[in-house]
């Protein structure tokens, strides 16, 4: 009998570090990691796993980033024109799709591993840049952060 979708699923997640070095990934090298608009949908064990094994396949010299986003958004913000224009314009409910569950602290932890971390938000970057995304009342992108973390390499 054959597996369970779910079961395959779970093992085909399981092995991504595995099949990434089947694949030719080197451990050994520098890499640049990027996981943007993923961490915010995931159960928190899976995060704190998908964190354990960068950090496991990172040499020194490599980056992540990735975004992330604090608390539960308010009912005004829930109301956004972004998360109804997505449910309206192609049927996908992203606030269904976010964990409810408390968020691990994901930039504690690469720190404790000796990562250097820098977060910001997306304004941050509209007001260096002179351009981009200001905030709004209720503003969906509010508790957004982007988080930057780099690796040293030893002296």
């Amino acid at each position: 009998m054959g597996m369970h979708l779910a079961d395959r699923l779970g093992a085909e997640r399981g092995d991504w570090a595995e099949s990434l070095v089947s694949a030719g990934f080197d451990p050994a090298a520098p890499t640049a990691w990027l996981a943007e608009g993923l961490l915010l949908y995931l159960p928190s064990a899976a995060e704190q796993r998908l964190i354990d094994t960068v950090d496991r396949l990172s040499a020194d010299g490599s980056a992540l980033a990735f975004e992330v986003k604090l608390g539960a958004e308010s009912p005004e913000v829930r109301a956004s024109p972004v998360y109804t224009a997505t449910r309206q314009q192609i049927g996908v409910d992203l606030l269904a799709l976010f964990d409810g569950e408390p968020r691990p602290d994901s930039v504690a932890s690469l720190k404790a591993r000796g990562w250097s971390t820098a977060v910001a938000t997306p304004f941050d970057f509209a007001r260096h840049l002179g351009h981009g995304p200001l905030p709004e009342p209720d503003d969906a992108l509010a508790s957004n952060r982007w988080v930057f973390a780099y690796k040293p390499g030893l002296l």
